[in-house]
């Protein structure tokens, strides 16, 4: 069990309060006592939560804050509510264009994902792009369609590049506010070293969610799909290093907690390769948040011994800094249930790392 400090117990005791899943009891008061304000708001910003305890604060006032705290956090507030409102609109143009032309995608992350599990815009900090997931066989017909309402290609030196070793392509749209990006998916790779995890699920474009949000709908990952998404990005891609990739896991689990088919998310990540990473993702968030994770599931997945015991916690959990490069690293071996997968992957990591090299040396230093 890891030990935390002061500030660390108040932030995962204010945050489980604001998400609604805990009483404002005494022990909050008496944390706060001793605080070390910079820190939290520190942390706060790191974790991509200062919105939800900015918010949570206004709604109550016994709490004392530093009147300065108080000022920061309304200014990461406020101007992560400016930008959701603006990347609001240059969504649902993209929605409706794309419906329109009866072209199948769903969202996920960012934007989409604040209007399918949280309560009010702004909330959730916005990465400042949109992650569209598409059939590679609609690739040729999305980028017509982004061409259409503005968007290009990031950089078409490296489109074949991107699809081949990435599973996705970067367009851009560039405005006089801020730039806007979409990521145009058409696999998710969770080892950045190689394809270990894909979205070819059984009748997956089937089982869509649409929700409504505002005055359209939103397509949606289907439920057992988008918890699997969740769980590998908040290990592969945060390294477990961020409180806003656990707040969007508990609130998804909360929110779809009669719908989810356990035994499935189990058999599909043993059948994947990502039981560890499962694991991890979800027991983490079910001792740093409480949320409702199944024990008979966590058992069924649960790596070795040694396996846990190699993941470095301490280092991971509720820091107030980005992992270096060869942590990340470290994580993404540790994560792979078969080891001999480290072969392919590193294998895969080398042909990326060449055709890169051969792109940039066929192209000289030009760009889009």
């Amino acid at each position: 069990m890891m030990r935390f400090t002061t500030e660390q117990n108040f932030i995962l005791s204010f945050l489980r309060y604001s998400l609604g899943h805990e009483h404002y009891e005494n022990t909050i008061r008496m944390i706060s006592k001793s605080l070390d304000w910079e820190e939290v708001a520190v942390m706060a910003s790191h974790h991509g939560i200062s919105s939800i305890l900015y918010d949570s604060l206004q709604r109550n006032k016994q709490l004392q804050v530093p009147q300065h705290i108080e000022d920061q956090l309304a200014k990461e507030y406020i101007a992560n509510l400016s930008m959701s409102l603006f990347y609001e609109r240059a969504l649902k143009a993209i929605i409706l264009h794309f419906t329109q032309k009866g072209l199948r995608f769903a969202l996920h992350k960012g934007l989409g994902l604040s209007a399918l599990l949280y309560p009010k815009l702004g909330l959730r900090s916005c990465g400042g792009d949109f992650d569209i997931l598409i059939r590679k066989k609609d690739y040729p017909k999305a980028k017509a369609m982004l061409g259409e309402i503005g968007y290009k290609l990031f950089d078409y030196r490296f489109e074949q590049h991107e699809m081949t070793y990435i599973g996705e392509v970067k367009f851009i749209k560039y405005t006089s506010a801020t730039d806007l990006v979409v990521d145009l998916h058409t696999d998710f790779i969770a080892n950045h070293w190689g394809k270990v995890y894909a979205f070819d699920m059984p009748d997956f474009w089937g089982k869509l969610l649409q929700v409504k949000y505002n005055d359209f709908f939103i397509p949606h990952l289907p439920v057992e799909a988008y918890l699997f998404f969740l769980s590998i990005h908040c290990a592969a891609n945060h390294i477990f290093g961020t409180l806003k990739t656990f707040c969007d896991i508990d609130l998804f689990i909360r929110k779809f907690i009669g719908k989810i088919d356990w035994e499935h998310i189990t058999s599909i990540a043993k059948m994947k390769g990502a039981r560890k990473t499962l694991y991890h993702a979800l027991n983490y968030c079910k001792t740093l948040l409480g949320t409702p994770v199944p024990s008979n599931f966590l058992k069924e997945v649960k790596p070795s011994l040694l396996s846990i015991c190699l993941m470095p916690t301490g280092r991971l959990l509720l820091t107030n800094r980005k992992s270096p490069k060869y942590l990340e690293r470290y994580i993404h071996i540790i994560l792979l249930d078969n080891p001999f997968n480290i072969f392919k992957s590193v294998f895969i990591f080398i042909r990326r790392i060449v055709d890169e090299i051969l792109i940039n040396v066929k192209h000289g230093n030009s760009s889009s």
